[in-house]
């Protein structure tokens, strides 16, 4: 009975219509339903919920492309996911200008041939600033030359190898480049109502900046998925994935072959210029700690451990002690070890 409205109430809500503060579409005491158009002939093969995760991988692969590609570039690298859309095969083709840049490659042993487009704003602006401009160049609609391809091509590979190691991360993918076109008509890569799902990427460099397309095969997408959901991608986080249990015995392993700069400070002494002048060969420095005293053994410049010297038969040798302030000594004193054995 609480949803029954009083007559105050009532009143109160026909005046408000009358005076136009409310329409009956915000009088309606129900949510307002959310009605989308469906294709019965083509839906969605990829339900939302799953391709979430799809969508993941994406923005993990846009902070990877941000990082290398402005390294690459020397310069700011700005990159958006502008859409995720799932079409037929046909339909993307016709999405694609009449002359642009086009790159065909395989992720084996993932099913298909990926298709990605670079449109010429940012192909053209790409290479004016690898030749030192800053991006903002203008030209007529036309096919890129052989040297224009190829100077560019550093980028273009660069783009393809960030989104293997992104699938990598799901599926153990070897990457390999199968050509270049320039025209949508010689792009036949799968039939005209083979479904695909586009990721379009919105880049800026510098002045330049425009749009790149990724097309998928649903097969691949598809296998992929599977894969995901065994590997938990919707757990990720910002930074990417999230460590596993074996990841910083993982790390230690890879430490342990590490060379490192081990040092054990004796001690200090204070001299004046004249007295350091004076030192001959035999004299005598007395430091500031005494014959017991503990000794700091540093990694680099970081301080980890004390140490007790000693002698192992002619060598002079340092016994590495239990440090209060420390937490990292024994850990120090095993990588030690490690990298010695």
């Amino acid at each position: 009975m609480a949803n029954i409205l009083s007559q105050d109430e009532i009143d109160d809500l026909l005046g408000a219509m009358e005076r136009g503060e409310l329409t009956e579409d915000e009088a309606d005491d129900g949510k307002k339903k959310q009605i989308e158009n469906f294709n019965f002939r083509r839906p969605n093969l990829i339900a939302g919920d799953r391709l979430r995760g799809f969508n993941a991988m994406h923005e993990q692969l846009v902070r990877k492309l941000q990082g290398n590609l402005t390294l690459m570039m020397r310069s700011n690298v700005d990159v958006n996911i502008a859409s995720t859309d799932q079409i037929i095969f046909q339909e993307f083709v016709k999405t694609m200008d009449s002359i642009t840049l086009i790159r065909l490659f395989t992720m084996e042993p993932l099913p298909g041939t990926a298709i990605m487009e670079i449109k010429l704003p940012l192909a053209y602006g790409v290479v004016d600033m690898l030749l030192g401009g800053q991006g903002g160049v203008e030209t007529e609609v036309r096919r890129m030359t052989e040297i224009e391809t190829a100077i560019l091509d550093p980028f273009i590979l660069s783009l393809e190898e960030q989104v293997a190691a992104v699938w990598g991360e799901s599926v153990d993918v070897n990457h390999q480049v199968l050509r270049t076109e320039s025209v949508p008509e010689m792009v036949m890569t799968a039939p005209s109502e083979a479904p695909m799902v586009v990721v379009t990427l919105v880049i800026k460099v510098g002045q330049a900046n425009g749009i790149i397309s990724i097309a998928y095969p649903l097969p691949t997408v598809q296998q992929l998925i599977t894969n995901m959901d065994s590997s938990n991608w919707m757990s990720d986080n910002y930074y990417g994935k999230q460590d596993d249990k074996n990841h910083k015995l993982d790390i230690m392993t890879a430490l342990a072959d590490l060379k490192l700069p081990v040092s054990v400070d004796l001690g200090k002494v204070n001299l004046s210029s004249a007295e350091l002048q004076e030192l001959q060969v035999g004299d005598v420095l007395v430091l500031d700690t005494k014959y017991n005293d503990l000794l700091n053994v540093d990694v680099g410049t970081m301080h980890y451990a004390l140490a007790r010297p000693g002698r192992v038969g002619n060598s002079l040798s340092a016994k590495l002690m239990k440090d209060p302030e420390n937490e990292n000594t024994e850990m120090l004193a095993n990588l030690i070890a490690s990298s010695q054995a």
